[in-house]
């Protein structure tokens, strides 16, 4: 007779939910990731789950720093400098980069170890159980799919507002110069 009983795993980076029904009721347990990733053996590669907290990290450390040149840009003229639109560009794609990064490494993690368990050794050892293609990726991989578009909007805003590469400065400087000529009175 075979027995399916509810259980499920919830990994985030750093903490986890486990919710394991031996036929008694669930044991519902709470799991140190960093803790389960050190261990002997790994529920992960340790090098994955650090790359996936430093490309997470640089994501938003670049999201961060587009957002504050853009709303920089909204309060004076935009200049030709990487404070500028060309600025706004590098800015977006390195976000882009690391962005694009974390999902491969996301994905790494899943392909390689992710989907062919998620339990820890001891409800391994203990009760046979296993959890071979019974894992799906959750919405933290989902949320980081969804910077993508994200950042392609924030490229198509900046084009829309015409922030082309040339800069506009120096020719509302020049049509202010010619301007200003227009007033002086010649004695």
């Amino acid at each position: 007779m075979n027995l399916i009983l509810p259980t499920q795993v919830h990994l985030g980076l750093f903490v986890g939910v486990q919710s394991l029904d031996n036929g008694l009721g669930p044991r519902v347990v709470q799991i140190d990731v960093r803790a389960q990733v050190m261990a002997d053996p790994p529920l992960f590669s340790f090098g994955l789950w650090v790359a996936m907290l430093v490309f997470g990290l640089l994501t938003a450390a670049w999201a961060l720093v587009s957002a504050g040149f853009a709303l920089l840009n909204i309060g004076r003229k935009p200049v030709r400098t990487l404070s500028g639109p060309a600025g706004l560009y590098l800015w977006n794609t390195c976000g882009l980069i690391a962005c694009l990064a974390a999902i491969g490494v996301f994905l790494a993690a899943y392909f390689i170890s992710l989907s062919k368990n998620v339990l820890r050794q001891s409800d391994i050892d203990d009760y046979f159980w296993t959890s071979d293609g019974a894992a799906w990726l959750g919405m933290s991989f989902y949320l980081l799919v969804g910077c993508v578009p994200c950042v392609l909007v924030a490229h198509l805003f900046t084009w829309l507002a015409g922030g082309d590469l040339p800069c506009r400065r120096r020719d509302a400087l020049e049509k202010t110069r010619l301007e200003g000529m227009d007033a002086v009175i010649m004695y």
